[in-house]
């Protein structure tokens, strides 16, 4: 593969590219952290990852710091908390690695809730399916046109359904068939 570059009015020959691929730099505490959590030690993680996290604010691996802090909150019970570290992720880091698998992530939380999953507030557990249908919609957002959007959105049209929402079940199932008419 030969680059070229626009100079003095003509295509020049370029030996190397102007960038050169980005470093994988290995972090032995993440590393570390993420055996803990396949451990199944989320508390252990939670506490570990709250302190890296603060003190590594530039790190090139805070990416993967977020990810293993929602995998530790998810792990915890808390998926409010760990769909929200998936959400610094995907907002701060939107080139990461991890974005994809974030996007999935989430989807995956607000399914559990949208499958009867509970959320604690203070002493009680209660649903939290409209929280998870705004969770499906920031999905959409985030990947308008792929087939996780979709899944998304015919996901919400089918909740609605299943919930006698019929109104709003119209509504979702209208907007999936213009979305994805060949679906």
């Amino acid at each position: 593969l030969q680059l070229s570059e626009f100079k003095n009015g003509r295509w020049q020959t370029v030996e190397d590219p102007a960038t050169q691929p980005a470093s994988v730099s290995i972090d032995p505490q993440l590393e570390e952290i993420e055996r803990i959590i396949g451990q199944g030690r989320y508390a252990e993680a939670k506490k570990r990852l709250i302190t890296w996290l603060k003190f590594n604010r530039g790190s090139p691996n805070r990416d993967r710091g977020l990810y293993l802090m929602s995998a530790a909150q998810n792990g915890l019970g808390d998926r409010i908390k760990a769909f929200y570290y998936l959400d610094e992720l995907l907002d701060q880091y939107p080139e990461s690695p991890l974005y994809y698998t974030a996007l999935n992530r989430q989807y995956d939380i607000a399914d559990r809730f949208l499958n009867g999953a509970r959320r604690k507030v203070l002493f009680f557990t209660v649903g939290a399916e409209d929280e998870a249908v705004e969770m499906l919609f920031r999905i959409q957002q985030r990947s308008p046109g792929s087939e996780l959007a979709e899944k998304a959105l015919l996901r919400t049209a089918d909740y609605y359904y299943a919930d006698s929402q019929f109104d709003l079940a119209a509504d979702a199932y209208g907007a999936y068939l213009r979305q994805y008419p060949r679906s």
